[in-house]
């Protein structure tokens, strides 16, 4: 039927067939499942909520503060110096009182870490402030150093003081801690990310 007045024919349309619209929802579905994990990201932004972003095992310390210009002493009174230009980074040991059978083990595991390194170890000392793990447990790169009440000062200003290992950068700023019990391979991990 035309409408009075149209010089146009009439016009029906071909009727879809099954496959046509089963192919069509399934173009899509297919738009829909690159389309949805932009939309649902920019939902999620828009609320305000974010990711943590941290790879890391340890705590980054939030600033993280300079402990260069502290002077630390070897054992025999020899000053430890900083070295930047050798990129060289450092874990932060203080043991309190006599090193105990804990503390042997401790010494062990950073050992342990140290060599897992490879040819890498050569760029990370052990800094051990206060009393020496026993003879075996100690290794190249291992610095024993004297209690400093200077540098005690400066951690508990800091609010590090409790920290089971500190993670020094080659320029003297610590820049993240363990806690107590940490995970020796995160403590791999970070450093072979750090020194690669």
């Amino acid at each position: 039927m035309s409408v009075a007045g149209s010089d146009a024919p009439e016009v029906n349309p071909a009727p879809v067939s099954a496959d046509a619209v089963r192919s069509r929802r399934q173009l899509y579905l297919i738009a829909l499942a690159f389309a949805a994990p932009l939309l649902i990201a920019m939902l999620l932004r828009g609320l305000g909520w974010q990711p943590i972003a941290s790879r890391n095992h340890g705590n980054l310390v939030e600033p993280p503060f300079d402990i260069s210009a502290i002077a630390l002493t070897r054992p025999d009174g020899s000053a430890y110096e900083w070295r930047p230009l050798e990129a060289r980074f450092h874990l932060l040991v203080r043991q309190e009182g006599d090193c105990d059978t804990g503390c042997a083990r401790f010494a062990d595991m950073l050992h342990r870490v140290w060599a897992a390194q490879g040819r890498q170890a050569e760029r990370l000392d052990v800094l051990w402030l206060g009393d020496a793990p026993p003879a075996p447990t100690q290794f190249r790169h291992w610095v024993g150093l004297q209690p400093s009440t200077e540098l005690e000062a400066a951690l508990k200003e800091q609010g590090v003081a409790d920290a089971a290992l500190l993670m020094v950068d080659p320029n003297g700023f610590v820049m993240m801690r363990y806690e107590g019990g940490f995970d020796p391979s995160g403590l791999r991990l970070d450093i072979k990310r750090l020194i690669k």
